[in-house]
This record gives C-alpha cells, sequence and structure tokens, in this order.
C-alpha cells in the first residue's frame, strides 16, 4: 500500500472553512477506493477554493502527470452541497488518480486517440471502483451526435488535435461540449468488452481502440 495523497491548502483565493475535513476525507475515501484497484504512485494534492469548476457540481479535478493533482471548489455555487454529499469528490479523486497511474505508465496524450482512451479509461475506471453509473459529461451526446462525431473523431485520431474544442465545445464548428468524455466512454466500453478497466490503464490507444471505431447499434 502507499501512502495516500499529501494534501497542499491552498489559501491565498479564500479558505473552504467548514468543508476542509469533508473534503480531506472524501480524498481519502476516493484514493481508498483505486487503490484497491491499481497500484497508485506517491501524489501532491493542491486543494484551493476557485470559480474554475464544472458548473453542475461546483467543483473540477486536474491531472499534471503522475504526481500532481488539483481539485478547486465553489461552496458558493448552488449545487455544491448536493454534489459532495452525492460523492462527486470521490468520483473526481478515483479519475484523476487513472490518470495518474496512465500517465505513470505511458506518458501523457499525444493525439485525440491517446485523449479519449485516457477519459474513457478513467470514467470507466470509477464505474470499476465505485459502482456508479456514467457522469453527465461521459454520456452528453444523442445517438445522432454520436454518428455525426465518432467518424470525424477516428479522422482526426491520429493528428494535432483542440482538446479545447473536442472536450469542452470551445470555438467555432467545435463538436458539442463534452463529445470527447462522451465518445471517449463509448469507445473504451466497446474496446474493453468485459474487462476491467483497472488491467487496461497502461494499454496505449492505438491497441486499445482498434476494433473499437466500428459502429455497433447496441451502443448508441
Amino acid at each position: 500500500m502507499t501512502a495516500s495523497p499529501t494534501l497542499h491548502w491552498l489559501e491565498a483565493s479564500g479558505t473552504l472553512g467548514r468543508w476542509k475535513p469533508v473534503v480531506a476525507a472524501e480524498i481519502a475515501s476516493g484514493w481508498e477506493a483505486a487503490e484497491a484497484r491499481a497500484t497508485l504512485p506517491p501524489v501532491d494534492a493542491l486543494v484551493q477554493r476557485g470559480r474554475d469548476v464544472i458548473p453542475e457540481i461546483g467543483m473540477g479535478g486536474w491531472n499534471y502527470g503522475p504526481n500532481l493533482l488539483r481539485f478547486s471548489f465553489d461552496p458558493d455555487n448552488p449545487r455544491f452541497a448536493a454534489a459532495m454529499a452525492e460523492g462527486a469528490l470521490r468520483r473526481l479523486v478515483v479519475h484523476e488518480l487513472a490518470h495518474a497511474v496512465r500517465c505513470a505508465a505511458i506518458g501523457w496524450n499525444h493525439n485525440l486517440a491517446d485523449a479519449l482512451a485516457a477519459e474513457g479509461l478513467c470514467g470507466h475506471f470509477v464505474a470499476e471502483c465505485l459502482g456508479t453509473p456514467p457522469e453527465p459529461w461521459e454520456c452528453a451526446l444523442t445517438p445522432e451526435q454520436i454518428e455525426t462525431w465518432l467518424p470525424r473523431a477516428r479522422d482526426a485520431a491520429e493528428g494535432p488535435y483542440d482538446h479545447a474544442a473536442w472536450f469542452y465545445g470551445r470555438g467555432r464548428s467545435a463538436p458539442p461540449r463534452w463529445a470527447g468524455y462522451a465518445l471517449g466512454y463509448l469507445l473504451v466500453g466497446r474496446a474493453l468488452a468485459g474487462r476491467p478497466a483497472s488491467a487496461c490503464l497502461g494499454e496505449h490507444a492505438a491497441r486499445l481502440l482498434r476494433d473499437a471505431w466500428d459502429a455497433k447499434p447496441a451502443d448508441t
């Protein structure tokens, strides 16, 4: 077993007040769930109050390599308290730890296929560890949108890509918001074919997604 993450409380932008012990407990719980399924690297976690969050849950998480995570919280967000009570932070922690494991194994993303594989694996790892359904961003596309954007993602898979466009819907002619997360979750679900995500966190995108691109009506 490895030590739980070392938390670094960044308070120049404000304190989390009464939420501080809740945040610490949820991060520890997420670590415990992930550690039961994967060998985790040592991790520092930056924790701060801020508005750079997912508006729907009032919090956000980022991975900066094998050993560094950041979490931001906006307790003033009207959805924050309910999201915390429903385990949103625990799921974010497991998701970001999956990124850390994958990054330690094979490095960071180089193209869209890498990003789709990484986000999809992290989403399925959360489901494996916590038994939770997909996040809203992992099922954000309609069947019609999948039919439109999956072939475009395949065409763009190996070249330079705009992460903000594919994953956040930013920019002219960008895919719908969260398209990359939804397509990644779909593709990885097909690729796993019953295997646990934890067994594939170090698998390269080209191999993992090789047979996952072809449309399967049952998935869409």
